[in-house]
């Protein structure tokens, strides 16, 4: 995923932009579930259910902070700012 602030993000966008963090989340949690040794697919599910906001805001605001000093800017992963 590329974080760059080349054009401003249309509403229509978002639900991509949702869906690529809904799928980078996932991955973070099955990695953390490896290490855990968690097997149970509802531990999964509740890991996903209560990380989803605070990992998708985390790496979100990380990557505009290693992209652009603009405090004005938040970059998505689809190369747009909102």
């Amino acid at each position: 995923m590329s974080y760059e602030p080349y054009r401003r993000v249309k509403a229509e966008e978002m639900v991509a932009v949702a869906h690529r963090r809904l799928v980078a989340v996932i991955d973070m949690v099955d990695h953390l579930s490896l290490l855990m040794d968690l097997h149970n697919i509802h531990d999964k599910l509740a890991l996903v259910k209560a990380a989803y906001a605070p990992l998708a805001l985390f790496c979100t605001v990380a990557a505009t902070a290693q992209t652009t000093r603009d405090r004005d800017v938040f970059c998505l992963c689809c190369c747009g700012y909102i």
